[in-house]
């Protein structure tokens, strides 16, 4: 799978599903925003260990979270709107 199709599925399924063409679309986008331009078409084993976390990354921003939380758990890091959401 591509990387592409890795972020497309995210796109497809997620919280907003969309037909394939825009979640390509949308795809290409997420992935130039984590650093991935030029890249999209590789597969998983062509990608360094750091951009195949860039690719994680973009799959789950391609779901439209409703919230996205700093992992640290300092609540000065947790933005006001999912405080509640990480108790």
């Amino acid at each position: 799978m591509t990387a592409r199709e890795n972020v497309m599925l995210g796109r497809t399924f997620g919280s907003e599903p969309t037909s394939p063409a825009q979640a390509a679309r949308d795809a290409d986008v997420l992935l130039a925003r984590v650093g991935l331009t030029g890249r999209e078409d590789l597969v998983g084993a062509q990608l360094t260990y750091i951009d195949q976390k860039r690719v994680e990354l973009a799959r789950a921003l391609a779901t439209r979270p409703g919230c996205s939380c700093s992992t640290n758990g300092s609540p000065v890091s947790i933005p006001p709107s999912c405080r509640s959401a990480s108790r």
